[in-house]
Protein backbone atom coordinates (compact mmCIF):
# COMPACT_ATOMS: atom_id res chain seq x y z
CA UNK A 1 0.00 0.00 0.00
CA UNK A 2 1.45 3.33 -1.08
CA UNK A 3 1.56 6.19 1.41
CA UNK A 4 1.70 9.74 0.16
CA UNK A 5 3.39 12.81 1.53
CA UNK A 6 1.43 15.20 3.66
CA UNK A 7 1.28 18.75 2.35
CA UNK A 8 3.80 19.85 4.98
CA UNK A 9 6.25 17.05 4.11
CA UNK A 10 5.84 17.85 0.42
CA UNK A 11 6.62 21.54 0.97
CA UNK A 12 9.62 20.72 3.19
CA UNK A 13 11.07 18.36 0.61
CA UNK A 14 10.45 20.87 -2.18
CA UNK A 15 12.20 23.57 -0.14
CA UNK A 16 15.17 21.26 0.51
CA UNK A 17 15.51 20.77 -3.25
CA UNK A 18 16.56 24.41 -3.51
CA UNK A 19 20.33 24.25 -3.48
CA UNK A 20 23.16 26.73 -3.05
CA UNK A 21 25.00 25.44 -6.13
CA UNK A 22 23.32 27.17 -9.08
CA UNK A 23 23.92 24.30 -11.50
CA UNK A 24 22.25 21.83 -9.14
CA UNK A 25 19.43 24.22 -8.32
CA UNK A 26 18.65 24.63 -12.02
CA UNK A 27 18.67 20.86 -12.57
CA UNK A 28 16.35 20.16 -9.65
CA UNK A 29 13.94 23.09 -9.99
CA UNK A 30 12.00 21.61 -12.92
CA UNK A 31 12.09 18.12 -11.40
CA UNK A 32 10.56 19.47 -8.19
CA UNK A 33 7.74 21.17 -10.07
CA UNK A 34 6.91 18.28 -12.39
CA UNK A 35 7.82 15.06 -10.61
CA UNK A 36 8.07 15.43 -6.85
CA UNK A 37 4.40 14.66 -6.25
CA UNK A 38 4.70 11.46 -8.31
CA UNK A 39 7.51 9.87 -6.28
CA UNK A 40 6.87 6.88 -4.06
CA UNK A 41 7.54 7.15 -0.34
CA UNK A 42 10.60 4.94 -0.84
CA UNK A 43 11.91 7.34 -3.49
CA UNK A 44 11.21 10.30 -1.20
CA UNK A 45 13.24 8.60 1.51
CA UNK A 46 16.11 8.14 -0.94
CA UNK A 47 15.74 11.75 -2.09
CA UNK A 48 16.11 12.91 1.50
CA UNK A 49 19.33 10.88 1.76
CA UNK A 50 20.56 12.67 -1.36
CA UNK A 51 19.56 16.04 0.07
CA UNK A 52 21.77 15.33 3.08
CA UNK A 53 24.78 15.25 0.73
CA UNK A 54 26.82 18.32 -0.08
CA UNK A 55 25.73 20.07 -3.26
CA UNK A 56 28.87 18.92 -5.09
CA UNK A 57 28.37 15.28 -4.08
CA UNK A 58 24.69 15.35 -5.05
CA UNK A 59 25.58 16.82 -8.45
CA UNK A 60 28.32 14.20 -8.90
CA UNK A 61 25.76 11.49 -8.12
CA UNK A 62 23.31 12.84 -10.70
CA UNK A 63 25.93 13.13 -13.45
CA UNK A 64 27.43 9.74 -12.55
CA UNK A 65 30.79 11.15 -11.52
CA UNK A 66 30.44 9.35 -8.16
CA UNK A 67 28.44 6.25 -7.31
CA UNK A 68 25.88 5.74 -4.57
CA UNK A 69 28.08 3.01 -3.11
CA UNK A 70 30.90 5.51 -2.64
CA UNK A 71 28.69 8.27 -1.20
CA UNK A 72 26.30 6.21 0.93
CA UNK A 73 27.87 2.80 1.26
CA UNK A 74 24.71 1.29 -0.28
CA UNK A 75 22.73 1.30 -3.48
CA UNK A 76 19.05 0.38 -3.72
CA UNK A 77 16.54 -0.04 -6.52
CA UNK A 78 14.58 2.90 -5.08
CA UNK A 79 17.66 5.12 -5.21
CA UNK A 80 18.41 4.07 -8.78
CA UNK A 81 14.76 4.67 -9.73
CA UNK A 82 14.92 8.16 -8.26
CA UNK A 83 18.19 9.02 -10.01
CA UNK A 84 16.82 7.69 -13.30
CA UNK A 85 13.77 9.96 -12.96
CA UNK A 86 15.97 12.99 -12.25
CA UNK A 87 18.26 12.19 -15.19
CA UNK A 88 15.30 11.58 -17.51
CA UNK A 89 13.80 14.92 -16.52
CA UNK A 90 17.10 16.64 -17.34
CA UNK A 91 17.35 14.89 -20.73
CA UNK A 92 13.75 15.74 -21.58
CA UNK A 93 14.30 19.42 -20.86
CA UNK A 94 17.50 19.44 -22.93
CA UNK A 95 15.57 18.02 -25.90
CA UNK A 96 12.85 20.65 -25.52
CA UNK A 97 15.26 23.60 -25.30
Amino acid sequence: METYLSDLEFRKTKWRLRRGLLELDLLLEHFAEKSLSQLSMHEILQLNHCLDLSDNDFLDLIIKKKSAEILFGFNTNDLQSLLKKIRNDIRQRERND
